[in-house]
Protein backbone atom coordinates (compact mmCIF):
# COMPACT_ATOMS: atom_id res chain seq x y z
CA UNK A 1 0.00 0.00 0.00
CA UNK A 2 1.25 3.51 -0.82
CA UNK A 3 0.53 6.34 1.60
CA UNK A 4 1.70 9.92 1.69
CA UNK A 5 3.64 11.47 4.50
CA UNK A 6 4.63 15.12 4.63
CA UNK A 7 8.12 16.57 4.66
CA UNK A 8 10.25 16.40 7.84
CA UNK A 9 8.32 17.91 10.74
CA UNK A 10 9.02 21.49 11.76
CA UNK A 11 7.44 24.18 13.94
CA UNK A 12 4.68 26.20 12.37
CA UNK A 13 5.64 29.72 11.43
CA UNK A 14 1.99 30.68 11.75
CA UNK A 15 2.12 29.68 15.41
CA UNK A 16 4.92 32.16 16.02
CA UNK A 17 2.88 35.03 14.58
CA UNK A 18 -0.61 34.81 16.13
CA UNK A 19 -3.13 37.16 14.65
CA UNK A 20 -1.48 37.28 11.22
CA UNK A 21 -4.01 35.99 8.72
CA UNK A 22 -3.78 35.65 4.93
CA UNK A 23 -5.67 38.36 3.05
CA UNK A 24 -8.90 37.59 1.27
CA UNK A 25 -8.30 37.23 -2.45
CA UNK A 26 -11.08 37.29 -4.99
CA UNK A 27 -11.25 33.83 -6.67
CA UNK A 28 -11.86 35.42 -10.04
CA UNK A 29 -8.76 37.56 -9.69
CA UNK A 30 -6.68 34.49 -8.77
CA UNK A 31 -8.02 32.50 -11.72
CA UNK A 32 -7.35 35.35 -14.13
CA UNK A 33 -3.78 35.73 -12.85
CA UNK A 34 -3.19 32.01 -13.30
CA UNK A 35 -4.59 32.05 -16.84
CA UNK A 36 -2.31 34.93 -17.78
CA UNK A 37 0.72 33.12 -16.38
CA UNK A 38 -0.07 29.86 -18.19
CA UNK A 39 -0.66 31.66 -21.47
CA UNK A 40 2.72 33.36 -21.06
CA UNK A 41 4.47 30.08 -20.15
CA UNK A 42 3.05 28.41 -23.27
CA UNK A 43 4.09 31.36 -25.44
CA UNK A 44 7.73 30.89 -24.40
CA UNK A 45 7.55 27.08 -24.18
CA UNK A 46 8.77 26.95 -20.58
CA UNK A 47 6.67 24.03 -19.34
CA UNK A 48 8.96 21.07 -18.61
CA UNK A 49 6.17 18.73 -19.71
CA UNK A 50 5.38 16.98 -16.44
CA UNK A 51 2.11 16.98 -14.54
CA UNK A 52 3.96 18.19 -11.45
CA UNK A 53 4.21 21.67 -12.90
CA UNK A 54 0.44 21.92 -13.27
CA UNK A 55 0.20 21.78 -9.47
CA UNK A 56 2.22 24.97 -9.07
CA UNK A 57 -0.40 27.68 -9.44
CA UNK A 58 2.13 30.49 -9.17
CA UNK A 59 -0.03 33.10 -10.86
CA UNK A 60 -2.97 32.48 -8.54
CA UNK A 61 -0.75 32.20 -5.48
CA UNK A 62 1.07 35.47 -6.21
CA UNK A 63 -2.25 37.24 -6.63
CA UNK A 64 -3.45 35.69 -3.35
CA UNK A 65 -0.38 36.91 -1.46
CA UNK A 66 -0.66 40.46 -2.84
CA UNK A 67 -4.35 40.97 -3.70
CA UNK A 68 -4.11 44.78 -3.58
CA UNK A 69 -1.00 45.02 -5.76
CA UNK A 70 -0.97 46.29 -9.33
CA UNK A 71 -1.82 43.23 -11.43
CA UNK A 72 0.89 44.10 -13.96
CA UNK A 73 3.44 43.79 -11.15
CA UNK A 74 1.80 40.55 -9.96
CA UNK A 75 2.19 39.15 -13.48
CA UNK A 76 5.87 40.13 -13.65
CA UNK A 77 6.53 38.54 -10.26
CA UNK A 78 4.73 35.30 -11.13
CA UNK A 79 6.55 35.04 -14.46
CA UNK A 80 9.92 35.53 -12.78
CA UNK A 81 9.07 32.89 -10.18
CA UNK A 82 8.07 30.37 -12.83
CA UNK A 83 11.09 31.06 -15.03
CA UNK A 84 13.61 30.72 -12.24
CA UNK A 85 11.95 27.70 -10.61
CA UNK A 86 12.18 26.01 -14.02
CA UNK A 87 15.86 26.98 -14.40
CA UNK A 88 16.44 25.68 -10.88
CA UNK A 89 15.13 22.30 -11.97
CA UNK A 90 17.72 22.29 -14.76
CA UNK A 91 20.63 22.82 -12.34
CA UNK A 92 19.40 19.93 -10.20
CA UNK A 93 19.97 17.64 -13.20
CA UNK A 94 23.61 18.69 -13.63
CA UNK A 95 25.66 15.59 -12.84
CA UNK A 96 28.76 15.69 -15.05
CA UNK A 97 30.98 17.91 -17.12
CA UNK A 98 28.74 17.75 -20.17
CA UNK A 99 25.68 18.77 -18.17
CA UNK A 100 27.68 21.52 -16.51
CA UNK A 101 28.75 22.91 -19.89
CA UNK A 102 25.15 22.98 -21.12
CA UNK A 103 24.00 24.72 -17.96
CA UNK A 104 26.77 27.32 -18.17
CA UNK A 105 25.65 28.07 -21.73
CA UNK A 106 22.11 28.63 -20.43
CA UNK A 107 23.45 30.98 -17.76
CA UNK A 108 25.42 32.86 -20.40
CA UNK A 109 22.28 33.36 -22.48
CA UNK A 110 20.45 34.73 -19.43
CA UNK A 111 23.38 36.97 -18.55
CA UNK A 112 23.29 38.37 -22.08
CA UNK A 113 19.70 39.41 -21.43
CA UNK A 114 20.87 41.46 -18.45
CA UNK A 115 23.85 43.04 -20.15
CA UNK A 116 22.69 43.41 -23.75
CA UNK A 117 18.92 42.90 -23.98
CA UNK A 118 18.82 44.09 -27.59
CA UNK A 119 20.85 41.01 -28.65
CA UNK A 120 18.21 38.56 -27.44
CA UNK A 121 16.01 37.50 -30.37
CA UNK A 122 12.28 37.24 -30.05
CA UNK A 123 11.23 33.63 -29.77
CA UNK A 124 10.94 30.89 -27.18
CA UNK A 125 13.03 29.72 -24.28
CA UNK A 126 14.32 31.08 -21.01
CA UNK A 127 16.34 33.95 -22.48
CA UNK A 128 13.46 35.28 -24.56
CA UNK A 129 11.09 34.93 -21.60
CA UNK A 130 13.43 36.76 -19.24
CA UNK A 131 14.00 39.53 -21.78
CA UNK A 132 10.24 40.00 -22.08
CA UNK A 133 9.74 40.23 -18.31
CA UNK A 134 12.60 42.65 -17.77
CA UNK A 135 11.46 44.90 -20.61
CA UNK A 136 8.07 45.20 -18.92
CA UNK A 137 9.47 45.60 -15.40
CA UNK A 138 11.65 48.47 -16.67
CA UNK A 139 8.44 50.27 -17.64
CA UNK A 140 6.27 49.59 -14.58
CA UNK A 141 8.90 49.51 -11.79
CA UNK A 142 10.57 52.56 -10.34
CA UNK A 143 14.24 52.93 -11.25
CA UNK A 144 15.17 51.87 -7.71
CA UNK A 145 13.02 48.73 -7.83
CA UNK A 146 14.35 47.81 -11.27
CA UNK A 147 17.94 48.24 -10.12
CA UNK A 148 17.31 46.03 -7.07
CA UNK A 149 15.63 43.41 -9.26
CA UNK A 150 18.56 43.27 -11.68
CA UNK A 151 21.01 43.00 -8.79
CA UNK A 152 19.03 40.09 -7.35
CA UNK A 153 18.92 38.31 -10.72
CA UNK A 154 22.67 38.77 -11.24
CA UNK A 155 23.35 37.25 -7.82
CA UNK A 156 21.08 34.34 -8.64
CA UNK A 157 22.80 33.59 -11.95
CA UNK A 158 26.29 33.72 -10.46
CA UNK A 159 25.31 31.46 -7.57
CA UNK A 160 23.68 28.95 -9.92
CA UNK A 161 27.07 28.59 -11.56
CA UNK A 162 28.56 27.98 -8.09
CA UNK A 163 25.87 25.42 -7.23
CA UNK A 164 26.35 23.52 -10.49
CA UNK A 165 30.10 23.40 -9.88
CA UNK A 166 29.52 22.05 -6.36
CA UNK A 167 27.30 19.31 -7.77
CA UNK A 168 29.72 18.28 -10.51
CA UNK A 169 32.76 18.23 -8.21
CA UNK A 170 30.72 16.63 -5.42
CA UNK A 171 32.07 19.06 -2.86
CA UNK A 172 30.18 20.42 0.12
CA UNK A 173 30.36 24.08 1.19
CA UNK A 174 30.49 25.35 4.74
CA UNK A 175 27.18 25.95 6.49
CA UNK A 176 27.36 29.76 6.47
CA UNK A 177 28.42 29.90 2.81
CA UNK A 178 25.61 27.53 1.90
CA UNK A 179 22.94 29.53 3.73
CA UNK A 180 24.13 32.77 2.14
CA UNK A 181 24.01 31.27 -1.35
CA UNK A 182 20.78 29.39 -0.75
CA UNK A 183 18.76 32.51 0.07
CA UNK A 184 19.24 33.39 -3.60
CA UNK A 185 19.10 29.88 -5.07
CA UNK A 186 15.68 29.08 -3.63
CA UNK A 187 14.43 32.53 -4.69
CA UNK A 188 13.82 33.87 -1.18
CA UNK A 189 15.89 37.01 -1.75
CA UNK A 190 14.21 37.60 -5.11
CA UNK A 191 10.79 37.18 -3.49
CA UNK A 192 11.49 39.77 -0.81
CA UNK A 193 13.00 42.09 -3.43
CA UNK A 194 9.81 41.84 -5.50
CA UNK A 195 7.75 42.45 -2.35
CA UNK A 196 8.88 46.08 -2.44
CA UNK A 197 7.16 47.03 -5.73
CA UNK A 198 4.27 44.70 -4.90
CA UNK A 199 3.71 46.67 -1.66
CA UNK A 200 4.70 50.06 -3.09
CA UNK A 201 7.59 50.25 -0.62
CA UNK A 202 10.92 51.97 -1.24
CA UNK A 203 13.52 52.01 1.53
CA UNK A 204 16.87 53.11 0.13
CA UNK A 205 20.42 52.63 1.43
CA UNK A 206 21.39 55.48 3.72
CA UNK A 207 17.83 56.19 4.80
CA UNK A 208 16.95 56.13 8.48
CA UNK A 209 15.20 52.75 8.42
CA UNK A 210 17.40 50.94 5.91
CA UNK A 211 19.43 49.00 8.51
CA UNK A 212 16.22 47.67 10.09
CA UNK A 213 14.85 46.84 6.66
CA UNK A 214 17.97 44.91 5.66
CA UNK A 215 18.14 43.12 9.02
CA UNK A 216 14.56 41.93 8.57
CA UNK A 217 15.13 40.88 4.96
CA UNK A 218 18.17 38.81 5.94
CA UNK A 219 16.47 37.23 8.96
CA UNK A 220 13.30 36.33 7.06
CA UNK A 221 15.13 34.86 4.08
CA UNK A 222 17.41 32.82 6.35
CA UNK A 223 14.53 31.14 8.16
CA UNK A 224 12.80 30.52 4.83
CA UNK A 225 15.92 28.86 3.40
CA UNK A 226 15.89 26.36 6.25
CA UNK A 227 12.12 25.95 5.92
CA UNK A 228 12.48 25.26 2.19
CA UNK A 229 15.26 22.72 2.60
CA UNK A 230 13.32 20.78 5.21
CA UNK A 231 10.13 20.90 3.16
CA UNK A 232 11.80 19.81 -0.08
CA UNK A 233 14.18 17.25 1.41
CA UNK A 234 12.04 14.17 0.81
CA UNK A 235 11.33 15.15 -2.81
CA UNK A 236 15.00 15.83 -3.54
CA UNK A 237 16.19 12.69 -1.75
CA UNK A 238 13.76 10.68 -3.84
CA UNK A 239 15.01 12.31 -7.03
CA UNK A 240 18.73 11.66 -6.45
CA UNK A 241 18.44 8.36 -4.60
CA UNK A 242 20.63 9.62 -1.77
CA UNK A 243 21.42 12.72 0.25
CA UNK A 244 20.65 15.77 -1.92
CA UNK A 245 22.63 18.99 -2.14
CA UNK A 246 20.71 20.80 0.59
CA UNK A 247 21.08 21.85 4.21
CA UNK A 248 20.86 18.38 5.84
CA UNK A 249 23.67 17.11 3.60
CA UNK A 250 25.76 20.20 4.29
CA UNK A 251 25.29 19.65 8.03
CA UNK A 252 26.22 15.96 7.72
CA UNK A 253 29.55 16.86 6.16
CA UNK A 254 30.23 19.85 8.39
CA UNK A 255 29.63 17.94 11.63
CA UNK A 256 30.49 14.38 10.58
CA UNK A 257 27.07 13.13 11.66
CA UNK A 258 24.45 10.79 10.21
CA UNK A 259 21.32 11.91 8.39
CA UNK A 260 18.88 11.72 11.35
CA UNK A 261 21.24 13.87 13.41
CA UNK A 262 21.60 16.33 10.53
CA UNK A 263 17.82 16.61 10.19
CA UNK A 264 17.55 17.24 13.93
CA UNK A 265 20.18 19.97 13.63
CA UNK A 266 18.29 21.53 10.74
CA UNK A 267 15.04 21.54 12.72
CA UNK A 268 16.76 23.22 15.67
CA UNK A 269 18.29 25.77 13.30
CA UNK A 270 14.82 26.44 11.93
CA UNK A 271 13.37 27.01 15.39
CA UNK A 272 16.23 29.33 16.37
CA UNK A 273 16.09 31.29 13.10
CA UNK A 274 12.30 31.62 13.35
CA UNK A 275 12.54 32.97 16.90
CA UNK A 276 15.22 35.47 15.86
CA UNK A 277 13.12 36.61 12.92
CA UNK A 278 10.12 37.21 15.16
CA UNK A 279 12.34 39.22 17.52
CA UNK A 280 13.49 41.42 14.62
CA UNK A 281 10.00 41.68 13.16
CA UNK A 282 8.04 42.55 16.30
CA UNK A 283 9.22 46.14 16.85
CA UNK A 284 9.04 46.92 13.13
CA UNK A 285 5.34 46.07 13.04
CA UNK A 286 4.91 49.16 15.23
CA UNK A 287 7.38 51.35 13.34
CA UNK A 288 6.45 55.04 13.08
CA UNK A 289 7.57 54.90 9.43
CA UNK A 290 4.65 53.83 7.24
CA UNK A 291 6.80 52.14 4.58
CA UNK A 292 8.80 50.19 7.17
CA UNK A 293 5.58 49.15 8.88
CA UNK A 294 4.04 48.08 5.56
CA UNK A 295 7.12 46.02 4.69
CA UNK A 296 7.10 44.41 8.16
CA UNK A 297 3.40 43.59 7.83
CA UNK A 298 4.07 41.99 4.46
CA UNK A 299 7.04 40.04 5.86
CA UNK A 300 4.86 38.62 8.63
CA UNK A 301 2.19 37.68 6.12
CA UNK A 302 4.74 36.07 3.81
CA UNK A 303 6.10 33.91 6.64
CA UNK A 304 2.59 32.73 7.50
CA UNK A 305 1.64 32.16 3.86
CA UNK A 306 4.68 29.94 3.42
CA UNK A 307 3.19 27.42 5.82
CA UNK A 308 0.16 27.30 3.55
CA UNK A 309 2.39 26.96 0.48
CA UNK A 310 4.11 23.80 1.71
CA UNK A 311 1.05 22.18 3.26
CA UNK A 312 -1.63 23.18 0.78
CA UNK A 313 -0.74 25.20 -2.33
CA UNK A 314 2.27 23.06 -3.32
CA UNK A 315 1.57 20.02 -1.15
CA UNK A 316 1.71 17.56 -4.05
CA UNK A 317 5.21 18.80 -4.89
CA UNK A 318 6.46 18.33 -1.32
CA UNK A 319 4.94 15.00 -0.33
CA UNK A 320 6.97 11.83 0.11
CA UNK A 321 5.31 8.59 -1.06
CA UNK A 322 6.15 5.80 1.37
CA UNK A 323 5.74 2.19 0.39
Amino acid sequence: MTTSTPCPSMPSLAGLLPGVAPPAADPGMREAAERRLRDWVRRYDLTPGTDEWLHLTLGADTAACWPTADMDIVDVAAQLYFTFIAVGEVVEDVADGEGFARFVQLLMSLTTVLEEPERVPDGRGFDAALADVLRRSAVIFSSRHQEDLLTSVRSLLSLWHWAAHQRVTRTWPGVDDYLTARRHLCLMWLTRTLAEPLCSVTITPGSRHYDDFLRLKKAATRVMVIHHDLASFAKEQRAVGGVPFSLPGVLMHAHGCDLPSALDRARRMFADAAARTVDVLGPLLESPNSMMRRYADDSALWLVMTDTWYTSMAAERYVDPVQ
